[in-house]
């Protein structure tokens, strides 16, 4: 592609590795080398997306097409400021307890994550929400606390077993991140993060 262009709002970004951020890169280190565009700050919309990919060369080719817009700003949204730093820190106490892995006779063999977790009231269970690889031994576990039914039997506070299936796994160490909410409608938060071992 041709990236001169008539319209001199129109900046064309390119990346070979079918990166849409690396185009985007490409395309606004133009506009930081173009003296036309003033000072380092640069008001921009997407235009356009086009890409090759496949065929008998395997192209990952991707091009981002940049407007220049001065009146982008009025329609940014506003970024929320960091939050303050930490004046202390507290090391927090494992919130399951009686952690085991359980191996299940299967071929190969398929592992499950046993824990028991105390909570408020009885009659809590967990739904498991969706578990995720990285594929470099890190596993998260994203996980909904289910309240007790209003017309619940009262009863002994007892820990909630949690049970995990993480399936098989290779040889090597993992790092097994527990993230909880307590409603659809929350985010989840860092629950506990334990290292397994699999030989």
């Amino acid at each position: 592609m041709n990236n001169q262009r008539p319209d001199k709002s129109l900046i064309l970004g390119h990346s070979a590795d079918g990166s849409l951020e690396d185009a985007i890169k490409h395309a606004t280190s133009q506009l930081t080398q173009d003296s036309a565009a003033g000072d380092l700050r640069v008001d921009f919309v997407v235009e356009k997306i086009m890409g090759q990919f496949g065929g008998f060369l395997g192209q990952r080719d991707l091009f981002v097409e940049l407007r220049l817009d001065q009146d982008i700003a009025q329609e940014l949204p506003s970024v929320q400021p960091a939050g303050p730093h930490a004046s202390r820190v507290g090391l927090l106490n494992k919130a399951l307890e009686k952690l085991e892995i359980v191996s299940l006779s299967s071929a190969p063999p398929q592992f499950l994550l046993r824990g028991e977790r105390e909570m408020p009231t009885p009659g809590w269970s967990f739904h498991v929400d969706s578990i995720r690889s990285d594929g470099q031994g890190h596993i998260t576990v994203y996980i909904t606390d289910i309240p007790p039914a209003a017309d619940a039997p009262a009863q002994m506070i007892v820990p909630t077993v949690l049970s995990i299936q993480l399936g098989g796994l290779r040889q090597g160490r993992y790092v097994v991140e527990l993230h909880t909410r307590r409603s659809p409608s929350e985010r989840y938060r860092l629950l506990q993060a334990d290292v397994l071992e699999a030989q």
